[in-house]
């Protein structure tokens, strides 16, 4: 929001500069980003009397114009209506317009024009003239030559205003003076709203109704007759340009000059294009208008809507309709002032792409008890520029009075959150000027009635936030809280340290990626739309098209990040990250993702340094269910986007806790990514809840071990893991370790056959192992081998 410092000091005493009240409202929280010189740029122009008017001798559209400018007299060629008499505003020869725009003598169809005669636009905006647009006319009083800044104030200062969504009550001029009279102690002056003109007190003719009044609290209509549909003053529309709106006509003007004010949004409708009753209803389904930016909008049951008999004439809280918009032919206009429902502006308006600056306020909610006076206010202004005559009172239709709220407040509690020791006292001086009023004032502390402009207010912590930054947030001591309980993690959240502490130890850098990613992202897997990694979480209202969508699955920003660094030839990169990832029936989990490319270290002289592959990142997951104490098998899997003979997966039971392989080539060219890339995804948060009973310590062993070396002939489909299995199923409860240390394909072998090589760990806690123990499980091993899987000792 920009808020104009001249404009601001029509509503509150201000006794500092701009810049020393621009830091005293960032002080107490309305953050003002930067205040801005808004000196107009120009040079050169004075005021002009009109000595005479005599036609162009060759054009009938132009007139020359002879104007005294005080030390003299200039012809000027004009195309814009201009009479004997008036005080205009001229740019003498040598003048500089806004946007570097120079006047100087020149030929206008054969005439030597000496300056240039200007309209607002051409004066404000160093842009030709519009349609229908007159002269600027100064008061007759006005002495020729007198510079143009000596008579109009048009530099200013501008704050620039970065505001909370719970800072709506300051998105008016009204009420950042609100602010600044209770920061600075200077007092408030509030528009004036009196009809003091010509009031027409015949019969108002409209008929209003609401059909929703969950959505539509209040409509207040306000009829302007016999308005005359032309620019505002100059002084109008400096003020809406500094404050970063264009000026239309003065009717548009009016409106929007009160919402800058009061921060109630208006609609001015042409009543002679209304048919029969204004009714405040849901939109039919399909049901369409055009708005004023000439676009057709296509209506849903969710929207609420201003109808006439005939249709749709505006948007509830968004936007007008274009059939009913205010013409120069407007005669009679029919303002509208309303509370919509805060939540159905912002879903219409995010639906429909179409953001304005009624909508904004509407969704911040704006002051329910103040619809009337902005009409009536606003009426005034059309009075004073446009020559209407307000029709007596308003038609108020209320479906929802808003009862007063209030909020039980104690001193204990203010100072208990903040640290601080305010008095009662304090405290009432410091809420009074906010407009807060405290009742029943005792030791136990206040009710306080929240004013109807403050919605943001709604719980006691609200009120100490305000007490807090009318106080001063630099001028509360710092104070470390009272320590009640002794802090410590939860056994999940250990385990969660423990596997980032190894995965550092393991070499490999912790990366952040954002949770939110691009939905197409899933394509360059290559999946199916049934994989699960298809089935995506999508934002309703995403703040950009890369990021609709939240992850389900952690590798693929691990890839961008290796994808980032390679393209700065970065030779080897080793990263991981723990974190949540979603899918959408409402499920969250933890998974923790590795991935790598490159070497395993940085070479030296000794080594070139290993690259990482399958079986680097395989060891990996292994250290990892080692430090959380958890048993594990192997099993093949199909995944698309890994390698097809170079990917796995694991298991604790019968759940799957892990995947892992070197990603497809077809993959890792989309991520222009070496061939050789690996990836890792755990899932952690399973894993950390089988971990319950944590890794187990045994005492060192008393009784020497015994090995035995089993090589076995196995067929081509009989995976090792399998091997493995049977052989622990199947020996004694002595059985060790077996660890596979040899594999052999050769002509020497039958065909369809391949030979393992197993080393077995027997030990007794109890004893020392006999030959014949040993020898009795090496044969029950091996029978168990050739009954379940066909497998032969050498």
């Amino acid at each position: 929001m920009r808020v104009p410092y001249g404009w601001l000091t029509d509503y509150v005493e201000v006794d500092c500069d701009p810049y020393r009240l621009a830091e005293t409202l960032t002080m107490v929280g309305v953050n003002v980003e930067a205040v801005i010189d808004e000196t107009l740029d120009i040079q050169g122009v004075v005021a002009g009397h009109v000595q005479s008017v005599a036609p162009h001798p060759h054009r009938s559209s132009l007139r020359v114009a002879t104007v005294s400018v005080g030390d003299g007299q200039l012809e000027i060629v004009s195309g814009a209506h201009v009479e004997r008499g008036w005080c205009v505003v001229v740019a003498v020869p040598g003048a500089v317009l806004v946007g570097d725009w120079r006047i100087e003598k020149a030929p206008v169809a054969g005439v030597i024009s000496e300056g240039m005669l200007l309209s607002a636009t051409e004066l404000l905006y160093g842009e030709p003239h519009l349609a229908g647009e007159g002269l600027l006319v100064l008061p007759g009083s006005v002495e020729a030559g007198a510079c143009l800044k000596s008579i109009y104030d048009l530099d200013d200062k501008v704050f620039e205003l970065d505001l909370t969504p719970n800072y709506g009550h300051c998105l008016s001029l009204v009420g950042v003076a609100r602010e600044v009279a209770a920061a600075a102690g200077g007092r408030l002056m509030l528009p004036p709203i009196t009809e003091d003109g010509e009031v027409d007190k015949s019969p108002c003719p409209i008929e209003l109704s609401i059909s929703d009044a969950r959505l539509c609290w209040r409509y207040v209509a306000k009829l302007v007759n016999e308005v005359t549909v032309g620019f505002s003053p100059l002084p109008l529309q400096r003020r809406l340009q500094l404050a970063g709106m264009r000026p239309l006509n003065n009717v548009v003007d009016a409106t929007n000059y009160t919402m800058l004010e009061l921060g109630q949004p208006l609609h001015a409708f042409d009543q002679q294009r209304l048919v029969g009753r204004i009714d405040v209803r849901r939109a039919q389904t399909d049901e369409t208008i055009v708005t004023l930016d000439g676009k057709k909008r296509v209506l849903s049951r969710q929207d609420l809507i201003i109808a006439d008999q005939e249709g749709p004439v505006a948007i509830a809280g968004v936007m007008g309709g274009l059939d009913s918009e205010v013409t120069l032919t407007t005669q009679e206009v029919l303002l509208e002032s309303a509370y919509f429902s805060p939540l159905s502006v912002r879903r219409t308006a995010t639906r429909l792409g179409l953001r304005s600056e009624a909508s904004a306020r509407f969704e911040r909610g704006v002051d329910p008890l103040a619809q009337a006076v902005a009409a009536q206010r606003c009426a005034v202004l059309l009075a004073q520029t446009a020559g209407g005559r307000p029709q007596q009172g308003v038609l108020d239709l209320w479906k929802t009075k808003p009862c007063s709220q209030r909020i039980a407040l104690s001193s204990q509690r203010v100072n208990a959150v903040l640290g601080s020791s305010l008095s009662p006292r304090d405290i009432c001086d410091l809420l009074s000027p906010l407009g807060f009023t405290l009742q029943d004032g005792s030791d136990e502390g206040w009710q306080v009635i929240i004013p109807s402009y403050r919605p943001d207010i709604s719980q006691e912590i609200d009120l100490v936030e305000e007490v807090a930054r009318a106080h001063g947030y630099n001028r509360i001591d710092a104070t470390l809280p009272q320590k009640t309980a002794a802090g410590d993690r939860t056994q999940k959240q250990r385990r969660k340290e423990v596997v980032g502490d190894y995965l550092l130890a393991c070499g490999l850098d912790e990366a952040v990626t954002y949770p939110l990613v691009d939905s197409k992202r899933a394509l360059r897997l290559g999946i199916d739309e049934d994989d699960i990694l298809a089935q995506q979480v999508k934002l309703a209202n995403p703040l950009s098209a890369e990021q609709d969508a939240l992850r389900n699955a952690i590798f693929p920003g691990l890839l961008d990040v290796l994808s980032f660094n390679r393209k700065r030839q970065v030779e080897g990169a080793r990263i991981f990250e723990i974190g949540n990832v979603f899918f959408p029936v409402r499920q969250e989990r933890l998974k923790a993702g590795v991935c790598a490319f490159g070497r395993r270290a940085a070479p030296h002289w000794r080594s070139e340094g290993e690259m990482v592959d399958f079986f680097w990142i395989k060891g990996i997951f292994e250290g990892l269910c080692e430090r959380l104490g958890l048993d594990w098998c192997l099993d093949a899997q199909n995944l698309r986007w890994l390698h097809p003979w170079r990917q796995a997966q694991a298991f604790i039971g019968q759940r799957h806790v892990a995947s892992w392989g070197q990603l497809h080539p077809v993959v890792a060219r989309r991520w222009d990514l070496p061939d050789e890339t690996v990836v890792l995804e755990v899932e952690l948060g399973l894993m950390l809840s089988l971990a319950e009973k944590g890794v187990r310590f045994e005492a060192l062993p008393r009784y020497p071990a015994a090995q035995r070396d089993l090589a076995l002939l196995v067929p081509e489909g009989v995976r090792a893991s399998q091997v493995v299995e049977v052989i622990k199923e199947s020996a004694p409860s002595f059985l060790d370790e077996v660890v596979l240390f040899d594999e052999y394909r050769g002509e020497q072998l039958p065909p369809g056959y391949r030979s393992l090589a197993y080393t077995v760990t027997y030990r007794k806690h109890n004893g020392t192992l006999t030959e014949e123990e040993i020898a009795d499980a090496t044969t029950q091993v091996a029978a168990c081998l050739a009954q379940r899987l066909k497998a032969q000792i050498r």
